[in-house]
């Protein structure tokens, strides 16, 4: 596992990023995973919840970053940098 981020909105919600390249989404309290992200070609290094906690952004080494919607786990958007890993993502 590269990352962990923990929801602002849902502090028992939590995101893990792996060398599989699925993103798990963990509800803490119920000890369950609430959603698997897929969609990464290759390992997933970063995750963010946006400060609301509405999106999740993901980044790895497939040159992708992706943004899901927290509640549902639907990806909403993707953007591809060719040639290139992505390392970290952030909401401003």
């Amino acid at each position: 596992m590269f990352h962990v981020a923990f929801s602002p909105a849902e502090p028992n919600l939590l995101a893990s990023c792996g060398w599989d390249g699925v993103v798990r989404v963990w509800d803490l309290d119920a000890g369950r995973e609430r959603h698997r992200l897929t969609g990464h070609d290759g390992p997933v290094r970063f995750a963010e919840f946006s400060p609301d906690g509405k999106t999740l952004a993901t980044c790895g080494f497939d040159g992708t970053v992706r943004l899901w919607d927290a509640a549902s786990g639907r990806q909403v958007w993707r953007e591809r940098h060719e040639g290139c890993e992505v390392n970290r993502v952030t909401f401003t």
